[in-house]
């Protein structure tokens, strides 16, 4: 079966162009994300797509997590575990804080993680109009994060009259799991002012999230991970060929109970999550050419998890309590100039100011052998804060307007200065020319990014013992620089062929580390010679990509979309990068792979992401009332982490590697009247057994359904 869809998908280009059907193309939907400003997916010199509404409508997916998985050079971790499981997105190979997240333009973080990273599970696809990725280092238009790309949510707006949809949904998860999921939107417009609101809800049965390796005749059976989650939002606004003004307010809830870890059952371990965001924006035409627009956000979050005492033999509990409050706050403003030339120039020029904060209570109590003991750790007297101010300016220039033999080209470049309030400060800049021949686009790109320390890297005050500061507030950025070359060709049908290679290299990549006393030879370490974990600029990762992906109607009724990635990863470090007046000579160990860094190189793959994805998709429509789409997705093996304990004296993470697997999707969509929709999906259609990651359960076959009305 595998041999097949790498048959099919490879034999997929030269049939799309084998076929004549005179059609328009698809590659004109408008992006945004791109380069600030509206242009068609085929003139970004980028790799680009627009997930669409219908797209979103007849996938039957709940999160955005869910929905990216599909994607050419995107592998989200935890999309096919227990529903509430955390979501890591990596695109192109790069981290899971390497990617830029906004809703509406504003960007979304979660400073309460310890790299910054978003949960995707927290991101449900109600009320969303369409999603744009854009693939690649954005770092001068979008800052910090956008080293692996751009994901740009945009959410419904104005819509004249009354509308709006319901969805009830019915699910049996594979493994013995049951979902139930409801959504309503509401949305009112009367000449140009609209508001809009929606209820996203969501009750599941989950299976064990972390894998079962019990016998039959343990003390106690794994249990069941529930996950509770509501979503509440409203927007209003007005628009006409002016002014575009909205206010908006979401509320995300959630709760899951979660297991300790890989191959680690805990029955009294929960998570709950939620975050209220606020966006505001104003966008106004100052003439035909000239716009002028005030973008903002500001959201509060709370991580709260509670482990209360577990059962470890019969009628015997651990006697432990251990709870952690994590508040997040973000705050973006925005303001941005826009000139649209008609001709050949076009720019825009910014400036802006994004603010992190964070807080950390926990709470620690045992009932040991030797009596009760009880420690509290609230971090509120320590400023965990980090603001960054910036300025950004961008042109688009076609040279062919003033040059004719250069009549098809087209010059891309950006600027942009980010001064942090921790003492850094970054310097970020693109160029990208384009040269449009016939129905191909052909593309060139230098671009640099960078990624600020996450909160927890900076600030985290103390280690479990208190025997150090783990934080380093002498962490510099992260940063990247990209090259990249690729094509896109449109089929003189309705189908494309996009082509791009690339190879991106990030240094000062930071890596959490122990310390150890260098009067000890390493391999007469000991307990008594630890002295600290810490936080340190160290590693550089280079990643190596190809990139291909096709999209074809060969009729009315048929349409084919594949897509494959191919990657090469390193990561390189060396004590010749050590800044040794931070860890004073001491032996450095690495936890993420336990190495103690020498004079030589230490080389090592990027773990949990795949350099093999090939994706696959057959959409048949053989009446206007019905149509139906089967899914392949192959994930090659890859190395994971697992704690070793046999890594220096407190262990660190080894690797192991995870199975290939291949999965098939199938679902389909019918009408039953005219406001009303049936979706069903079958999700692992094969029940293959398979992981994301080691010690964490996947769901196995799957069904639900979904009933629509829109009004």
């Amino acid at each position: 079966m595998r041999k097949l869809l790498f048959i099919v998908l490879a034999a997929a280009p030269a049939y799309l162009f084998a076929q004549e059907i005179k059609q328009d193309t698809v590659l004109n939907e408008v992006i945004i994300s791109g380069n600030r400003m509206a242009k068609e997916v085929f003139t970004t010199s980028r790799s680009a797509r627009v997930i669409t509404s219908s797209e979103i409508e007849k996938s039957a997916y709940n999160t955005v997590g869910e929905l990216l998985s599909n994607e050419t050079s995107i592998y989200v971790v935890g999309s096919g575990q227990n529903p509430g499981s955390n979501q890591s997105l990596f695109m192109r190979g790069s981290n899971s804080n390497h990617v830029n997240v906004l809703i509406d333009g504003v960007k979304i973080t979660d400073p309460s993680s310890p790299n910054g990273a978003i949960d995707f599970s927290e991101i449900s696809v109600a009320n969303i109009e369409r999603i744009e990725i854009i693939k690649g280092s954005h770092g001068a238009l979008y800052g910090t994060g956008g080293i692996g790309g751009v994901i740009n949510i945009i959410t419904k707006k104005a819509q004249e009259g009354l509308a709006g949809n319901a969805s009830l949904q019915v699910g049996s998860l594979g493994g013995g799991g049951v979902a139930t999921n409801q959504n309503l939107y509401v949305n009112y417009g009367k000449k140009g002012f609209y508001v809009n609101g929606s209820v996203f809800n969501s009750n599941i049965n989950g299976i064990n999230a972390a894998q079962d390796t019990s016998t039959a005749d343990t003390f106690k059976k794994p249990d069941e991970d529930d996950f509770r989650k509501t979503d509440y939002s409203i927007k209003a606004g007005y628009k006409n060929n002016v002014v575009d003004i909205s206010i908006g307010y979401k509320k995300a809830d959630q709760r899951a109970d979660i297991d300790d870890g890989a191959f680690a059952d805990d029955d009294n371990y929960k998570l709950d999550f939620d975050r209220d965001l606020y966006q505001y924006g104003i966008n106004y035409q100052l003439n035909e050419k000239l716009s002028a627009s005030f973008n903002g956000g500001y959201s509060e979050s709370t991580r709260l998890s509670l482990d209360d005492s577990s059962l470890v033999a019969p009628n015997v509990y651990d006697q432990t309590f251990v709870s952690s409050e994590t508040d997040g706050l973000l705050n973006t403003n925005e303001v941005q100039l826009t000139y649209q030339g008609i001709g050949s120039f076009s720019a825009i020029l910014g400036a802006g100011m994004y603010k992190e904060e964070m807080d950390l209570l926990t709470y620690f109590y045992s009932n040991g052998p030797f009596g009760v003991f009880e420690q509290t750790t609230d971090y509120d007297s320590v400023d965990m804060s980090l603001e960054s101010k910036y300025a950004f300016a961008s042109i688009n220039y076609h040279i062919g307007e003033s040059v004719e033999f250069l009549n098809n080209l087209y010059i891309t470049s950006s600027v942009r200065y980010t001064d942090l309030s921790n003492g850094s400060d970054n310097w970020s800049f693109d160029f990208s020319p384009s040269y449009q021949l016939n129905n191909s686009l052909i593309y060139l790109s230098y671009s640099q990014g960078f990624n600020q320390p996450s909160l927890t890297q900076l600030y985290s005050p103390n280690g479990v013992f208190n025997f150090t500061t783990r934080g380093n507030e002498n962490l510099n950025p992260e940063t990247s620089r990209t090259y990249e070359v690729g094509v896109k060709h449109k089929l003189t049908t309705k189908g494309f062929l996009t082509a791009s290679a690339f190879r991106t290299t990030v240094k000062n990549a930071i890596e959490y580390v122990y310390l150890w006393n260098a009067n000890t030879p390493i391999s007469n370490l000991s307990f008594g010679d630890y002295l600290g974990d810490t936080y340190i600029n160290i590693a550089e990762q280079n990643i190596l990509g190809l990139e291909l992906e096709a999209e074809y109607n060969i009729a009315n009724t048929l349409k084919l979309r594949a897509g494959g990635t191919w990657l090469e990863t390193e990561m390189v470090s060396s004590d010749e990068d050590l800044d040794v007046g931070y860890t004073g000579n001491n032996h450095v160990q690495l936890y993420s792979n336990g190495v103690f860094l020498s004079s030589e190189d230490q080389d090592s793959e990027l773990v949990r992401r795949p350099t093999r994805q090939i994706f696959g998709a057959v959409e048949y429509n053989p009446k206007n009332k019905f149509s139906t789409q089967l899914t392949a997705n192959f994930i090659n093996s890859r190395p994971d982490v697992v704690y070793d304990p046999s890594l220096g004296p407190f262990g660190a993470l080894g690797t192991s590697e995870v199975d290939d697997y291949l999965l098939f999707d199938l679902s389909g969509t019918y009408q039953l009247k005219e406001n009303m929709t049936l979706t069903g999906r079958i999700e692992n259609l094969l029940d293959e057994d398979y992981f994301e990651i080691n010690g964490f359960n996947s769901r196995g076959r799957s069904f639900y359904i979904k009933l629509s009305y829109n009004f």
